[in-house]
């Protein structure tokens, strides 16, 4: 790294004159050419005599001053520098501060103030944009996404939130202020400095170059972590005072990076081949788990854009918007939940820029905007492609990585029904550190302990009834609240009606007829939203699907009665118990189940729940129901021995069955018919012209089953912005 002699210093005077003279005399040149500008440029500097050495770099000139110290001249941004039409697209989008406040930048463009942090915290997030620079920069985005995170309550959760002017002083501040970085934006001109084999990156901050600023970093100016520098610009109508640049070890010297930390570097020429493995090694020896830049100049634009769309796509959306990105990053309809990071990068490089910024056919990751004036520089396939690249150092796998890299998000739920509290799965992606989890309704918030925490599932206990037996289900890792999924409920009412023929009676031949008649009272739940399977893509219909009945559901048989008449003579009749027992879910001997059996016929879905493919509004469970000492058996006429071992108040009597456990031969087809619109169940059956089993004892009987019900209006159904849905700020 170049570093000052060790006498003979210039003074702050005479490094700014040389400089100031540099911008002068670039306002002279013809700008048809960059390149032959900046070559004019450098020749100019040596033979001015105010610089020993000056070459063309990647992004602008480095210099040697007569001193011995390094000088560079920023020349990243075609915007400014005359006759290069660059970057329409963005400059559209300008800083919301008010003609008053640009007007004051503009009578002091350097100046820096004390900043005004958030309060101390153990995870920061910051923005650091070049405040100076309007025409190429532009501080309201960077204001605007500092505000995302605010909207989603970050503050609130323990997390720092800066957007501040790219001063040296500002770094330092952040740094000795007990705000270690999760994640770390900045936005200024970027190039790469020295030459073969001694190549280095260099960011232009705002402090100005004076006797006081060398006083305060000079163990930096001396170490080589900070240099003399300007920018060039026939844009501004103010002259630039020159400043200092800061090398990539002016960050880790003075900021603190929490293990995993990512930083994005959307200047110009970060991932440049030329320093990107020394950049990457600073950045991870600090603690940095992802960094991310671009291999040549980009367009603000394009970089605002690119930006705007990972941040967008991390911390999800809702309608209407609260995190404000819809004014930057193309939302799809209904907006998403969060999706984790290395999935926003894998999308990034295949989707193509779109939204107010600008709709472009290129990938996120792609900028062609600078024409020509790329083409000098690696990699020279790419031309003039300037390339976002993504260095992955492993950030997420540590013990406790950043947020940043994966917010709560819910993908879907399952539920399994047991005999008294249920259990509900809740699948997505979670920090590892376990959380907590809500459920809201009517009834009010239940929030249940996990009964196990991993960063895929989660898996809660939920009651039959009141608050948590359904409603909005959202997780709470780190601070940070996800998404919210609705479980739906139904309360229902099915009647079997069973209808016989009878040949045979208790191993004797004869006639007659019988009926039965069973009413259901039942509760269902099931997560049926459109859930957003892949990032970016449209959402997909879950299964009308349950794992069973809730607890609390119950049935009884309402009616039973027929009579039989022996061809031996004699005869019986069948009547309803006094008081026959009540069904419910999970009991014995008197039990009734609701429940999902394989390989069901069209127009069945497949009975899993879930996202699986195809039309899944039709569900067709197995209804089955068993109970004892329900129906009397009475002879009537002679005896037989007719009412003796009948199976009618038998305790294995089973009471009839739609599907069973043989489906291949159903005693019937009930269809629970969800509208994908409304969220309602429809109840239709198709009766079976052979009962396989029967509640009467007899293998020569010929008779038919159906059912028929209805289900109240859905409980907490999804709506049309589920897919991202939040409570609140």
């Amino acid at each position: 790294m170049p570093t000052p002699a060790s006498s003979g210093a210039l003074s702050v005077a005479q490094v700014n004159a040389a400089l100031q003279g540099v911008e002068t005399y670039y306002t002279t040149l013809p700008h048809t050419n960059l390149q032959q500008d900046l070559s004019s440029l450098a020749a100019h500097m040596t033979a001015s005599g105010a610089f020993t050495a000056a070459a063309v770099s990647p992004g602008g000139i480095t210099a040697a001053l007569p001193d011995g110290t390094t000088a560079l001249v920023f020349a990243d941004r075609d915007e400014e520098l005359g006759g290069f039409s660059a970057d329409a697209r963005l400059r559209s989008v300008r800083s919301a501060r008010g003609s008053a406040a640009r007007a004051a930048a503009a009578a002091a463009p350097m100046a820096t103030a004390s900043p005004s942090l958030s309060p101390a915290t153990a995870h920061e997030v910051a923005f650091f944009v070049n405040e100076a620079d309007t025409n190429a920069f532009t501080p309201q985005v960077q204001d605007d996404f500092g505000a995302a995170f605010r909207n989603l309550s970050f503050p609130q959760a323990g997390y720092g939130v800066d957007v501040l002017d790219i001063s040296l002083d500002n770094i330092v501040a952040l740094g000795t202020s007990a705000h270690p970085l999760d994640f770390l934006d900045i936005a200024t001109h970027g190039m790469v400095g020295g030459s073969s084999p001694s190549y280095f990156y260099a960011n232009l901050s705002t402090t100005p170059l004076t006797d006081a600023s060398l006083a305060t970093y000079a163990a930096d100016f001396q170490a080589g972590r900070i240099m003399s520098a300007i920018y060039i610009s026939t844009t501004d109508t103010v002259d630039h005072l020159p400043t200092w640049a800061f090398t990539p070890a002016f960050l880790t010297a003075h900021l603190t990076f929490n293990p995993g930390a990512v930083v994005d570097n959307q200047s110009c020429l970060g991932q440049s081949p030329l320093i990107a493995t020394a950049l990457s090694t600073t950045l991870q020896a600090a603690g940095v788990g992802r960094y991310l830049g671009w291999t040549k100049k980009v367009a603000g634009a394009d970089a605002d854009q690119s930006d705007a769309f990972m941040l967008d796509r991390m911390l999800g959306e809702q309608s209407p918007s609260v995190t404000a990105l819809d004014q930057y990053a193309d939302q799809r309809t209904p907006p998403q939940r969060p999706f984790p990071l290395d999935q926003i990068e894998a999308i990034m490089a295949t989707e193509y820029r779109s939204g107010p910024l600008g709709n472009v056919a290129q990938p996120y990751t792609i900028s062609q905007a600078y024409a020509a004036s790329n083409n000098p520089y690696p990699p020279l396939a790419d031309g003039t492609l300037a390339r976002l690249i993504f260095s992955d150092f492993g950030g997420e796998s540590v013990a406790d990585p950043p947020i940043e890299y994966a917010l709560p998000s819910i993908a879907r739920l399952q539920t399994r029904e047991f005999s008294r509290d249920a259990e509900l799965q809740i699948d997505g992606v979670f920090p590892a550190a376990q959380g907590s989890v809500t459920i809201v309704n009517d009834s009010g918030t239940y929030t249940p302990a996990p009964l196990s925490w991993s960063t895929s599932a989660i898996v809660v206990p939920i009651p039959a009834e009141g608050a948590g037996s359904s409603g909005l289900v959202s997780v709470t890792g780190d601070g940070i609240a996800s998404n919210a999924v609705p479980l739906t409920q139904w309360h229902g009412s099915l009647t079997y009606s069973e209808n016989d023929n009878i040949g045979e009676f208790d191993n004797t031949g004869g006639s007659g007829s019988g009926s039965l008649q069973a009413i259901f009272t039942i509760d269902v739940r099931a997560d049926v939203h459109p859930t957003v399977v892949t990032i970016d893509q449209t959402p997909v219909p879950q299964n009308l699907a349950f794992s069973g009945v809730e607890p609390d559901s119950s049935g009884a048989i309402t009616a039973f009665s027929g009579n039989f008449t022996a061809s031996l003579g004699g005869s019986v009749s069948f009547a309803l118990a006094a008081a026959p027992p009540t069904m419910a879910p999970f009991n014995s001997p008197a039990s009734m189940s609701l429940a999902p059996v394989p390989s069901q016929p069209s127009p069945c879905n497949n009975a899993q729940q879930g996202p699986q493919g195809g039309p899944g509004n039709v569900y067709c469970p197995a209804l089955t129901f068993y109970s004892m000492a329900t129906g009397t058996c009475t002879v009537t006429s002679g005896s037989y021995g007719l009412c003796d071992d009948t199976g009618v108040d038998s305790p294995s009597g089973q009471f009839g069955r739609l599907i069973g456990s043989n489906p291949g031969a159903p005693d019937g087809l009930l269809e629970l018919t969800m509208d994908p619109t409304t969220y309602a169940i429809a109840v239709s059956s198709s009766p079976s012209p052979q009962i396989s089993t029967t509640n009467f004892d007899g293998s020569d009987v010929i008779g038919t089953s159906s059912v028929s019900g209805t289900f109240g209006a859905p409980v907490n159904p999804p709506s049309a912005n589920t897919p991202a849905l939040r409570r609140g700020r």
